[in-house]
């Protein structure tokens, strides 16, 4: 398949690259040839790549057959999106544009938080491509590009500058409302990883569970569109159980970075204390968040999509993680272990749940140059009933 062998790609060019000579230059190296790489992935992909794709290219064909700029001629989509493709229509008519511009801007916000936060730039790739950010972006485009837009903001929530990461958050939240949650990533940032306060994260967490139906119908009176998430078939069927398996990938990963800390806090008390141990902290926390936001998808698919914008930010916790296991002589045994493991859940995922994507198998687009539903989409969506 296509996408186990772009996986099996950035590995080998890890190899080329910077296995043996991790310098600034040829991190630089790799990080732009994986971009490109990516930019082309997705930016090349069918509107039978996803479940939302075929609706992005017909309100792309909406807006640029509309004859004024206002009213909002797509009424439901934000309007600073709607104005994007009527903008990207004067360049170009097909709506693979929307396509190649969004997946630019993805990949470039994406990439730059790689390459300024982690020194392992591979395996912030490898998990871009496996705990499935990618598939999301190839489907969810303005989510997408909202927590893009806050992967910028993220520079002040190191630098503890709250109002300009407020104004991150405000303008992702004009391409996509429920990016608004994302203010919480700052009072996150102030939490300092240790025993006492993960335990009152966890007893916050308990409590709030114990609350989440007076939470849902919050959030669906806040996003009233996202209401039929209450009744989805799709959601019944799939999220619960999918939403099992991510939170224990979460929480697997957090219980790795608590271990890896420990390692670390043996040779170094103090690195909390710095840049680097900050950003660490964040990276921790926000994984604990997107487990939680799973387990809340037991009672709403909503909270699946709420998840991804915690998520993503696996790019950079994964190699952290690692990077503090830099002085143990197991790193190369756990980075192959944890990269087979997850390797194996994705061909499993992929085998057996092809209805949780629409991304694999890879369908480039100008195998669909009409922008239809193929056959790739019916077969998706025959599984998914039959089950």
């Amino acid at each position: 398949m296509i996408y186990f062998g772009f996986i099996i790609l950035i590995i080998l060019q890890h190899f080329i690259i910077t296995a043996r000579n991790n310098t600034e230059r040829s991190r630089k190296l790799y990080i732009c040839l994986c971009g490109i790489e990516l930019f082309l992935f997705l930016g090349f992909r069918s509107v039978s790549s996803g479940y939302d794709n075929l609706g992005y290219a017909e309100a792309f064909k909406i807006a640029m057959q509309s004859s004024s700029w206002y009213p909002n001629p797509v009424p439901w989509m934000e309007y600073p999106f709607v104005l994007i493709m009527k903008s990207l229509s004067l360049l170009c008519t097909h709506p693979q544009i929307l396509f190649l511009a969004s997946s630019a801007f993805i990949v470039y916000s994406g990439m730059r938080l790689i390459y300024k936060y982690t020194t392992i730039p591979w395996l912030g790739v490898f998990a871009w491509l496996t705990f499935g950010k990618i598939m999301f972006e190839a489907d969810i485009m303005r989510q997408s590009i909202a927590y893009s837009i806050v992967f910028f903001g993220f520079d002040f929530i190191i630098k503890r500058k709250f109002i300009p990461f407020l104004l991150a958050v405000l303008t992702a939240a004009l391409f996509h409302k429920s990016a608004l949650i994302l203010v919480i990533l700052y009072p996150i940032s102030l939490i300092r990883l240790n025993k006492t306060n993960i335990f009152i994260v966890g007893m916050t967490f308990v409590v709030l569970l114990l609350l989440a139906p007076v939470i849902i119908r919050l959030a669906y009176i806040i996003m009233p569109m996202y209401s039929y998430y209450a009744d989805s078939d799709i959601a019944a069927r799939s999220f619960k159980f999918g939403s099992l398996i991510k939170m224990g990938i979460s929480m697997s990963v957090f219980f790795l970075g608590i271990f890896a800390l420990n390692i670390r806090n043996h040779s170094d008390t103090k690195f909390l204390d710095t840049k680097e141990g900050r950003i660490y902290s964040v990276s921790m926390i926000l994984i604990l968040f997107s487990a939680f936001s799973y387990a809340l998808s037991f009672f709403s698919g909503i909270f699946e999509r709420l998840a991804q914008y915690f998520t993503v930010f696996n790019i950079i916790a994964i190699p952290q993680i690692f990077m503090l296991l830099n002085k143990s002589r197991a790193k190369s045994l756990l980075v192959f272990i944890t990269c087979l493991l997850i390797m194996s859940y994705q061909i499993v995922l992929v085998n057996y749940r092809p209805d949780w994507n629409l991304f694999v198998p890879y369908e480039p687009f100008w195998q669909n140059m009409d922008c239809v539903r193929t056959s790739v989409y019916y077969n998706r969506l025959e599984y998914i009933y039959r089950r």
